[in-house]
């Protein structure tokens, strides 16, 4: 059991064994290791970067598909899934887009179809599918 009065003397003789130790080792051993260390945070942020950029493909694929889909009058509609959904909020999965309604009774789906300048959908009469990306493009 240490007391208090001796965890200041332990602290200080840890960081003079920590830093003679340091000292000792070349400055070009430093830099290697640095290099070496560097290269995975390095991988992370690419790896988390793909996987972003290929939401945001998805993302906006999706709905141009659903588009087009009701632009072709069909009754049911396949939504695509994001490829990477635990990297991003998926709104297609994590909001109910046809029973939530908002103040001015306007659903989710009905606010994205505005968005991309169709107005006139009864989206009652639309049943919605969600499917992953490799079903997508099986069907395509």
């Amino acid at each position: 059991d240490t007391s208090s009065c001796e965890m200041p003397f332990l602290s200080l003789s840890a960081a003079v064994i920590v830093f003679d130790a340091i000292s000792r080792i070349k400055s070009e051993e430093i830099e290697r290791i640095f290099k070496y260390l560097s290269v995975f945070p390095a991988f992370a942020a690419s790896v988390i970067l793909i996987c972003n950029f290929m939401n945001k493909y998805y993302d906006k694929l999706r709905y141009e598909y659903l588009v087009q889909q009701i632009s072709e009058d069909a009754t049911v509609v396949n939504l695509i899934k994001l490829p990477y959904s635990e990297y991003a909020i998926d709104d297609a999965e994590d909001t109910p887009l046809t029973s939530e309604m908002f103040q001015n009774g306007i659903t989710y789906l009905e606010l994205i179809l505005k968005y991309y300048g169709i107005d006139n959908i009864d989206v009652d009469d639309i049943n919605l599918n969600l499917i992953d990306v490799y079903s997508y493009n099986q069907i395509k």
